[in-house]
């Protein structure tokens, strides 16, 4: 049997275990001035609009799910917005899983239990991704079958298959994206919550699309702590797709006196020398979505720091003689 059938069977049998959506949005992957862009391919409504980010959806009871799929519509196409091509016949469609930053820390798959910690309702304070569960994996079957996974390191996974565009240039596919808790227990499976990737799409001849999110919940939880972390993912879209701050040794989103206790406590372990002149020569560099106070200008020396804490030290000794004297 064609893989291309293969794969669609595959997608068909995991959309029998899921009750049904209430839209079929797929990402829209369309051109614009050279560039991949992204989108909302909307089969409900039938509108195509780009400039959508972040997708939300959920896994089945199993941890699979084909959802979203890719659709490209052909260069022409009176649905399109002005502007916006399609993809030229044959062209392959790629994506690459890509790291993104939370609290100053780069990874490329995020996890958030979901739970409502005051018990009031879900605002997006209480949305918490911090890095995946030890050994959960998420993972993307391509066209080819090839998997690729995304294992909660620092690093891009690239190169998953998509689809080869028809001789219009329209593209449609769902992949199959799953969880695995990888411990070779069929009993166990991941925790329950919200997960979280960044991906973008790559097609040769053009130049890569900006990251776009998937935000996914297991089958044990309501769309609402989905949709609340979707709605964070919006607001700090900036912050996500930032590079990690050089010199925040404590990952506050701050570069300040406090990096240079971590980098000064770990040196020869955690860290070497070199270290230290990212530290300075980013002194007083924030995060985008950091609330952290700004750091206060100049940047002390390891040596000025010394004699500081010294200076702390006589002051604090002195201070109890002093009340000593006056009695």
């Amino acid at each position: 049997m064609n893989k291309r059938l293969i794969l669609a069977a595959t997608a068909g049998a995991l959309a029998m275990h899921l009750p049904a959506q209430a839209q079929h949005i797929d990402v829209l992957a369309q051109v614009m001035n050279g560039q991949l862009v992204t989108g909302a391919a909307n089969y409900d409504n039938n509108t195509w609009l780009v400039g959508q980010r972040v997708f939300k959806r959920q896994f089945f009871s199993n941890f699979r799910t084909p959802d979203p799929g890719f659709t490209t519509l052909a260069t022409g196409n009176p649905l399109l917005e002005p502007g916006v091509q399609g993809l030229a016949a044959s062209t392959n469609l790629f994506l690459d899983i890509v790291p993104s930053t939370i609290d100053g820390q780069s990874a490329n798959f995020w996890w958030w239990d979901g739970v409502d910690p005051d018990d009031d309702g879900f605002t997006l304070d209480d949305v918490a991704f911090g890095l995946a569960p030890a050994g959960v994996t998420w993972e993307v079957l391509d066209e080819d079958f090839t998997k690729h996974i995304a294992d909660g390191s620092d690093t891009m996974v690239p190169g998953a298959f998509i689809q080869e565009a028809f001789d219009d240039g329209d593209v449609h596919n769902h992949l199959v994206l799953q969880l695995a808790d990888n411990d070779g227990d069929s009993q166990t499976s991941p925790p329950q919550g919200v997960y979280l990737v960044a991906m973008v799409l790559q097609a040769d001849g053009f130049d890569t699309s900006e990251p776009f999110f998937f935000v996914h919940r297991t089958s044990g939880l309501s769309n609402e702590p989905r949709d609340i972390a979707a709605d964070w993912v919006n607001a700090n879209y900036d912050a996500l797709v930032s590079e990690p701050l050089e010199g925040d040794f404590n990952l506050d989103g701050l570069v300040d006196a406090a990096d240079y206790t971590v980098w000064r406590d770990g040196l020869g372990a955690e860290f070497v020398n070199e270290d230290y002149d990212l530290w300075r020569n980013n002194y007083g560099a924030q995060a985008p979505a950091s609330n952290a106070p700004p750091a206060a200008a100049g940047v002390p020396e390891p040596t000025s720091a010394g004699v500081l804490l010294t200076l702390a030290f006589a002051a604090a000794a002195c201070r109890p003689m002093a009340r000593n004297a006056r009695r």
